[in-house]
């Protein structure tokens, strides 16, 4: 079975109570952390491949795309996470003040509506 390091609400690894790497183990502990992870890189920041990531310059703090073009963007950044077959609703949240966008989507993981919890990112 695959393993993913977890990591914090600020992005970082953790240790679980015996002191070892905290790991996602399941389906859907695994999905939730890819989402996470595949949601806060940066459209080109992989050097490797410039095409993995979220186009957010370009299309999610753009304040002249639609709404449905910045969630036409997160469900294409989601589809390419490997459980997740297909992305059922994203609810949306912006606090100009902050600079905070909060993503909670729900996604399909074998045939079982999944919510992907509160996904923050901001500048």
């Amino acid at each position: 079975m695959q393993q993913v390091f977890l990591t914090d609400a600020n992005n970082d690894l953790y240790l679980d109570a015996s002191g070892n790497f905290a790991m996602a183990t399941t389906k859907i502990t695994i999905a939730q952390q890819l989402s996470k992870t595949f949601l806060w890189t940066f459209l080109g920041e992989v050097f490797t491949d410039t095409t993995l990531g979220t186009d957010y310059f370009g299309i999610i703090f753009n304040q002249y795309n639609s709404l449905q073009d910045k969630i036409n963007e997160i469900t294409r950044v989601l589809l390419t996470v490997p459980a997740i077959t297909s992305v059922e609703s994203i609810a949306y949240t912006q606090y100009k003040q902050s600079g905070v966008i909060t993503f909670n989507p729900t996604v399909i993981i074998d045939s079982t509506s999944t919510p992907l919890g509160s996904i923050p990112v901001g500048i």
